[in-house]
Parts: structure tokens; sequence; C-alpha cells
């Protein structure tokens, strides 16, 4: 491809905006959304709200709170159906996240998915189902209180940005690498004909070359009768 550096500049040129094309191609497949939940834990007891807190974001993360999220709410259908028990609760874990905030009694919820109100609804309803599986746990009346202070905020996100960025460049290298080989191909094509071309004008050069032909085979012959 680099037989000149006019060459590498277009091959360069070529790939970078191959490469811009690809990223906006593969944004659909990498995009997301977080829907954000901030709820306060208060303790009404001698036990720290951050224990309290730290345990409720404990109990986010077990498959048993997934399967009650799943019964408290219909609209939320079972993506990990089928799915062995530690795989469905890995996978419950990269879309539900609740991080307790150090020496506070605040939690974080935050929900992924690939829209904006599938993202805020799973949100909501795993909040919900915080507010009441902490009754199992704890006496509402007399330990504990949990309040939302803030949300649900929706953001964009992208999903992998590593995975993103490697697969645009990988795919803006490989279209412009078939590109300009094929270019290539064509060019050596035609280069071949053209040599081919000028090797037969050359067997038919005016000169000595030139078969000598009996102008007297042309002239018809008077017929005998």
């Amino acid at each position: 491809f680099f037989a000149s550096p006019a060459s590498k500049r277009a091959f360069t040129v070529t790939f970078v905006f191959v490469m811009f094309a690809a990223s906006l191609f593969w944004l659909d497949f990498f995009r997301s959304y977080r829907a954000e939940i901030t709820i306060l834990v208060l303790s009404k007891t001698t036990v720290p709200s951050q224990e309290i807190a730290e345990n409720m974001a404990e109990i986010t993360r077990t498959l048993s709170f997934y399967e009650r999220v799943l019964a408290d709410n219909d609209l939320i259908d079972d993506d990990f159906e089928g799915y062995a028990p530690d795989k469905r609760k890995t996978l419950w874990n990269k879309i539900i996240s609740v991080k307790h905030k150090t020496d506070s009694g605040a939690l974080v919820l935050e929900a992924k998915s690939d829209s904006p109100e599938k993202a805020k609804r799973l949100a909501r309803q795993s909040a919900q189902t915080l507010f009441s599986v902490v009754g199992l746990y704890y006496n509402v009346k007399t330990d504990v209180d949990m309040r939302v202070i803030d949300g649900s905020i929706v953001a964009y996100k992208l999903a992998n940005p590593f995975l993103f960025g490697a697969t645009s460049i990988l795919t803006g290298l490989v279209i412009t690498s078939f590109f300009f080989f094929i270019l290539n191909a064509i060019s050596q094509f035609v280069s071949k004909q053209k040599t081919e071309t000028e090797k037969e004008r050359q067997k038919f050069a005016i000169g000595e070359t030139v078969p000598w032909i009996d102008p007297r085979k042309f002239i018809p012959s008077k017929p005998a009768v």
C-alpha cells in the first residue's frame, strides 16, 4: 500500500474518516443509560446508620432480592431466565449496583439499561423493593427509617469505552486496508493490461518486422471461360 509518501497520507486520511464512520455505527451497540436514586438510611437506635446502610446495600446484591424485584413488578422482564443461579446473580449485579457513601447513611442505587425508560423503571422498582425488604430485617417503627432524597436521574453512558474504541479502530483499519487492497489490485491489473497491449503493438510496428504481402493476391484473375 505504501509505495510512496502520498500513499501513506492517503491511507491515513481514509482511515481517519472510516474510523469516525465506524464509531458512529457501533455507537448504538455500546450505548446505555443509567438511572440513579439516592436513599437516606436513618437509625432510630444505637446502631449506626452507616452499618444499616451497608447491610441494605449487601442485600440488594443477592439473588433473592432480584427474585423479589421480579415478583413485585410485572413490567420488568426476567432477562436472565434460564441461566444458572450463580450466573443470574452475576448478571443482576452488572445492571444494578447499590453503593454506600462512606461515613454516612446514604445509599446510591444505580440501574443500567439500553433505554432511559427501562433504566428508570428498574431503578424505581428496585428502590421500592428495598423499602419493603428492610422490614424483614429491621423494625421500621422503632429501629430504622428510609427516605428517597434524590432521583431518579437518568443519564447517558457508554457501556464499555475501551471495547468501543478498540472496535472502532479495528473496523476502520480492516475496511481501509481492504479498500486499498482492492485499489492496488485494480491498479496492477490495469498496468498489466497496458504492458500486454504495448507488447502487441511492438509486434506490428512499422518497419522490417511487418510481413511482406504480395499485392497480386488481391487482384482478381480473368476466368478461363
